[in-house]
């Protein structure tokens, strides 16, 4: 296996080479997946500088602690020495089903997750789950890493794991499920962390201070979660018992306490066990906590951790475990707040970094109880019908209530149809959808009650097509021999002139269209009956080519100002590697020449300028660019007058906000990418910038955009979960919206 690892932060960079920085590491982020290594988060600023706590010093180079990110991050990637050193050995793959589950409630129902299963040698893995214990629960969609149980009673039910590697090797693990209807869970307490110094090998485990609300505690176990050496627990099912160590090393053991009804907790100690030198530091997360909803935040506290020889440099809070989302407030802080979205049982540990650079650990459990809160009430408004040019719509959800009238959150998606629907708003009541072609639309309201509850509700919009009919201009590019005898088509002899006559419409009738260009380069001849297959345009068309080796520009001339176009681009020659690049704008599409017949360059929605022309840039990949014709379309009168973003909505029914609004983006919540459109028709310079709930930039985009629409996609993948502001900078305008990273 080969693993590629992502550019690393550098001081005194000039603001595009830290841009080409940072294009590498989305690049190789998103081409190489989980082959990929981040040597990039947590020792780079947001803007791209290293940050001063892992610097050398120099501008370039990291310091000890910011190798140890990187080792660590190294062998988190499971490269095992076995793998490099046994070559052409297969090791069986391991499965990880994960860990086992208590939920509250009669029944249950949320998906297991098996993503943490490798093959040792980073080959894919076949997946397959079953049910042990069937009776009152079902499983589906058994061959994924993430099948969806169901239970319908409570009671004890046990899922396997089993997966295979390309050579037939298996691997298997098992989980309990345990659905409680009644039963408060208990109470971990597995103590404080603790240090020795070799040759003392020996410590005391007592986990007599757990407890359990409302019963008592039936099982106590205790295991080695990690440590380089070996670990031997005098009695893996006492309160209190002794380990004994065999080598100097960070040890992290789990005490699990089952109670009389079979709800079980965790909770972790360190044990650091030191041969000589600095004594590392001892976290201390603070005791388990449990709430009820709506109650939904609490507070975390490590000021109880310290260093016995020494200060500590630095905090970290992350959630480990945990269905639901789990927003932390201030992840480096000694004190912060968590804000969650769902009931259920959620692990988060705190690390603490002493001032030499070690480390310590410890976990709490948190506990969100649901209450007897009932769902809300979606309601996504009556199905209804609008015919284009009316290009918009209001999707109303303003009816949708709680019974406990608590307060809501709404979450518009599009759920089918055809492409380019754009809901404004997503996470509004009511907001404004708009369309760019006819069809049926389905959207989903999905509303959310305070105590984490959902519903959801469909309204179909259907959007009827306008009656209008569109004029067409069809060029054929020739070099004086064999024109295309076409009365349709349009001949111009690019070696008689460089600039053509007004052309014809496709229906006989004389436009006030002509074109010119910069250089005309060589006519290239393919041969008669050359891509008899075509069905991008008549192969006639694809014969003659104009030939050239550097840019140059086009021009349509004669054009309405007041009118939409959409053009159309043709080229093809008998030979391989070139490909032919057009650009209009901002906007570039490329075709392909290497004997095409199919491939074309599209520009829709194109305005010309106040002379009434449009320019179109002509450059290469390879060696030559290529033009053999194009098609001008001009758009109905009435489309024109009703484009999507040039045009304010007539329909007095819209809420006065979606006319004003400069700024909107999609999908939210997201993962990888949002894409932000600029729906302005106002061309000059703006900011993009995305900021942390601490307020500290994350991503900050420059650009300058032409009339039109225009969209520029943002990378998040690398961004932690959790809620980030996006705001606009336009002109003398500020525009804000929330986006939610999952």
């Amino acid at each position: 296996p080969v693993w590629v690892t992502t550019t690393q932060p550098r001081n005194g960079l000039s603001i595009s080479e830290n841009t080409l920085q940072m294009d590498l590491r989305d690049w190789i982020n998103t081409t190489y997946g989980n082959k990929a290594v981040d040597f990039w988060s947590t020792v780079a600023n947001a803007d791209g500088t290293i940050n001063s706590f892992y610097s050398f010093g120099d501008g370039v180079h990291l310091n000890n602690y910011g190798h140890h990110v990187l080792f660590t991050r190294m062998v988190q990637e499971n490269l095992w020495d076995s793998v490099c050193l046994r070559k052409g050995v297969n090791f069986p793959p391991v499965a990880k089903a994960g860990n086992d589950t208590l939920v509250n409630g009669n029944s249950a129902s949320f998906n297991l997750n098996g993503s943490k299963s490798f093959d040792p040698e980073g080959g894919a893995l076949l997946f397959n789950w079953r049910l042990i214990t069937t009776q009152g629960s079902s499983l589906s969609g058994t061959t994924t890493a993430t099948p969806a149980f169901s239970a319908s009673t409570s009671g004890t039910f046990t899922v396997e794991l089993t997966v295979q590697d390309a050579a037939g090797l298996i691997g298997k693990d098992s989980i309990t499920i345990r659905v409680s209807a009644n039963n408060a869970l208990p109470i971990s307490n597995a103590g404080p962390d603790q240090v020795l110094i070799l040759p003392n090998h020996i410590a005391t485990l007592n986990g007599s201070a757990s407890a359990d609300p409302d019963g008592t505690i039936a099982l106590y176990r205790w295991r080695k979660i990690s440590g380089p050496g070996t670990v031997v627990v005098s009695d893996t099912t006492a309160a209190q018992t002794s380990v004994d160590f065999s080598t100097a090393g960070l040890y992290l053991l789990e005490l699990k306490v089952t109670d009389n009804s079979g709800g079980f907790s965790r909770d972790t100690v360190n044990i650091t066990v030191n041969s000589a030198g600095n004594l590392p530091p001892i976290s201390n997360a603070g005791l388990d906590q449990a709430l009820t909803l709506p109650n939904h935040i609490i507070n975390l506290n490590g000021g109880a951790s310290s260093d016995p020889d020494g200060t500590i440099a630095l905090y970290r809070w992350r959630k480990i475990s945990g269905s639901g989302t789990a927003i932390i407030l201030d992840s480096t802080a000694v004190q912060t707040s968590v804000d969650f979205s769902t009931a259920g049982v959620y692990l988060f540990e705190l690390k603490v970094v002493d001032n030499i650079g070690a480390t310590g650990r410890d976990t709490i459990s948190v506990t969100v109880n649901a209450n007897g809160n009932t769902p809300p009430v979606a309601n996504a408004g009556a199905d209804k019908t609008i015919t284009l040019p009316m290009s918009s719509a209001l999707l109303d959800g303003r009816s949708s209530y709680d019974p406990e009238a608590s307060k809501l959150t709404y979450q518009w998606q599009y759920l089918n149809g055809p492409s380019g629907a754009q809901i404004l708003n997503p996470s509004n009541d009511s907001t404004t959808v708009s369309f760019t072609s006819s069809g049926n639309y389905t959207f989903r309201l999905t509303v959310t009650d305070i105590g984490g509850l959902s519903t959801y509700d469909d309204v179909v919009i259907l959007v009827q097509p306008v009656v209008s009919t569109s004029k067409k201009i069809n060029v054929n590019i020739y070099g004086g021999l064999n024109p295309y005898t076409n009365s349709q088509w349009n001949n111009w002899d690019m070696t008689a002139s460089t600039t053509s006559t007004k052309f014809n419409y496709n229906d006989g009738s004389i436009s006030n269209v002509s074109a010119s260009i910069t250089s005309t380069g060589i006519i290239s001849d393919n041969g008669l009956g050359y891509a008899s297959d075509a069905t991008v345009c008549p192969p006639q068309v694809l014969r003659y080519n104009s030939a050239n080796s550097s840019v140059r520009t086009l021009s349509i001339i004669g054009l309405n100002t007041n009118q939409l176009y959409s053009l159309e681009f043709y080229a093809s020659r008998s030979n391989t590697g070139n490909s032919t690049v057009l650009k209009i704008g901002n906007a570039l599409d490329t075709i392909s020449t290497s004997y095409n017949v199919n491939d074309f360059a599209k520009f829709t929605n194109v305005r010309s300028d106040v002379t009434g022309k449009i320019n179109v840039d002509i450059s290469r990949i390879g060696t030559w660019n290529y033009l053999a014709g194009f098609q001008v379309t001009e758009q109905p009168a009435a489309l024109v007058a009703r484009s999507s973003w040039e045009s304010k909505f007539s329909e007095n029914s819209l809420r006065a906000e979606a006319a004003a609004v400069d700024l909107s983006f999609y999908p939210n919540p997201a993962h990888d990418f949002i894409t932000v459109n600029l729906p302005s028709s106002v061309p000059g310079n703006y900011i993009i910038q995305l900021s942390d709930a601490a307020g500290t930039i994350v991503k900050k985009i420059n650009g300058s955009k032409s009339r039109g629409l225009t969209a520029t996609n943002i990378n998040i993948r690398n961004l932690s979960d959790g809620v980030y502001f996006l705001k606009l900078f336009y002109g003398n305008k500020t525009t804000t919206g929330k986006v939610i990273k999952f």
